[in-house]
């Protein structure tokens, strides 16, 4: 028995075991949303109705949605939940386009992004409305002096996570997932050698569905990325420019193609060209016919920015 005493309940805690850990606490306990909300937002007699797990719509997927209404107004906490994964490319933007979607569907009136992570972490991940460190969950179930066995549980997750991030960063790689990427990596460096394809990832999760590429025009440009998602979409972000967006399009009117798309995206501009999906989880060969319609999108893309871009300049 002294030596059972001294294995730990779980042996590696995941982002989902955290993810649980706050939806419970969420429908179980009124006075942890209340804090939420105290601590973030501060909107008065905020009510909370029901909260969600891992909720998916054509840009990506919430780690955890709140559904909340003050009076007859309703809002959605969009909650991504990190231990040590990296992110994808502009995760923060796609979780403020999903906010818009689901107010242009009348699902809510407004919207709020959400980071919740160890302290590190958020340090260097700046995109968010909002931050809750794991520290100050932590700090918050210290404060109990009811249930205190399930506070001490819920403690004992957190600190593994925070240890977990503390060891460094750590993927879940997926065979598929590597094999696509890596065909991918060839075949669009040997078909558009110009877009310069980003170098592959040896542990590609089976959620790595980003594909970036950086060709010399926009090697050094830290605010202009161009990728394709296989959810549908191959897209340019612009970092930074939101509040400039009706200059943008008045500047680029003439250059856009019909299927070009542009509009916000979070604190960025997105200029999209729909594609049609591609699923990492079947084999490159079956997918391939896909994969170059997609390349295609974005090579469109890349000569926009050569003809466009970078030879007009944003101001």
């Amino acid at each position: 028995m002294s030596k059972l005493a001294e294995i730990q309940p779980i042996e590696a805690v995941t982002e989902r075991d955290i993810d649980l850990l706050i939806i419970e606490e969420l429908f179980a306990n009124v006075d942890f949303f209340n804090w939420i909300v105290s601590n973030t937002i501060k909107e008065p007699d905020l009510k909370f109705v029901k909260a969600f797990h891992s909720l998916s719509d054509e840009t990506g997927e919430t780690d955890i949605a709140v559904l909340c209404k003050n009076q007859r107004k309703k809002t959605l906490l969009l909650i991504e939940n990190k231990i040590d994964a990296n992110f994808q490319p502009k995760q923060a933007e796609r979780y403020r386009l999903r906010g818009e979607n689901h107010i242009f569907k009348n699902e809510c009136n407004k919207f709020y992004t959400f980071l919740v992570a160890p302290k590190q972490y958020i340090v260097n991940n700046d995109d968010f409305d909002f931050y809750i460190e794991y520290e100050l969950l932590k700090e918050y179930f210290k404060q109990w002096t009811i249930d205190i066995n399930r506070s001490k549980f819920k403690i004992e997750l957190l600190d593994l996570a925070i240890e977990k991030y503390r060891r460094g960063y750590s993927t879940n790689p997926d065979e598929r997932a590597i094999d696509f990427h890596r065909k991918l990596y060839e075949y669009s460096n040997k078909y558009y050698p110009h877009l310069q394809k980003d170098k592959i990832n040896p542990n590609a999760p089976i959620g790595s569905t980003t594909f970036c590429f950086t060709p010399e025009i926009v090697k050094n440009d830290k605010n202009t990325w161009l990728c394709f998602v296989a959810s549908g979409k191959a897209v340019i972000w612009l970092g930074q420019m939101a509040d400039k967006l009706d200059d943008v399009k008045e500047k680029y009117k003439s250059t856009l193609t019909e299927e070009m798309q542009i509009e916000k995206a979070g604190k960025s501009i997105a200029i999209r060209i729909l594609t049609e999906k591609i699923d990492i989880a079947e084999s490159f060969e079956s997918q391939e016919k896909l994969v170059r319609k997609a390349l295609e999108k974005v090579d469109i893309l890349y000569n926009w920015i050569k003809n466009n871009l970078y030879k007009n300049g944003i101001e």
